[in-house]
């Protein structure tokens, strides 16, 4: 075997996955960004003008005719909801996508919603085993003061629901920082 054709195939191959993991975070931070912004609007709307519901069915109307079923009046809503839900607290990990996010809809209090997120992002959980976490009731096995103030993890890819930009954290093991440091 040709040890430096071997390197130059395995290269290649790391450099295609690699990109193609870098196009799909990008894609899904872009697409969360772009709801979250949606529900944004959605809701200084509302606010304006004290409902909206008119104006959703009716723009949902317009927007499916144009972008698809992806702006249908459910999907609104929903976007509405996710800029409710994460308005305060809108750093979000790139590898949450929206069906992980509407399944979190589901879940009213904050605490809650930010524990079983990060249990997706600790775990690598499907969006099967998230439904079955949630439905498990996890979170109230916790005590009541793990309960209370849980903030939603650092992970290396978040990036902002409010600018899209993403904050790509270099995390170093302890280890490595040791070594580096002498």
């Amino acid at each position: 075997m040709n040890k430096e054709k071997y390197g130059e195939l395995m290269e290649t191959i790391e450099k295609i996955q690699v990109n193609s993991f870098l196009r799909t975070i990008t894609n899904n931070r872009k697409d969360l960004h772009m709801k979250w912004l949606i529900g944004k609007h959605l809701q200084e709307m509302e606010e304006k003008l004290g409902t909206n519901e008119e104006y959703i069915t009716k723009w949902a109307q317009e927007l499916t005719s144009i972008y698809g079923d992806e702006f249908n009046e459910t999907n609104l809503k929903l976007m509405q909801e996710f800029y409710n839900a994460f308005k305060n607290n809108y750093i979000i990990s790139s590898k949450i996508t929206w069906p992980y996010i509407v399944e979190l809809l589901t879940i009213k209090d904050e605490n809650a919603r930010n524990y079983y997120l990060n249990e997706t992002l600790d775990k690598s959980l499907t969006l099967f085993d998230l439904h079955k976490v949630i439905i498990n009731d996890n979170f109230n096995n916790l005590s009541n003061k793990k309960k209370k103030s849980i903030k939603i993890k650092d992970d290396i890819l978040n990036f902002s629901l409010k600018t899209g930009e993403i904050d790509i954290k270099f995390v170093m093991s302890d280890e490595l920082g040791k070594q580096c440091h002498n």
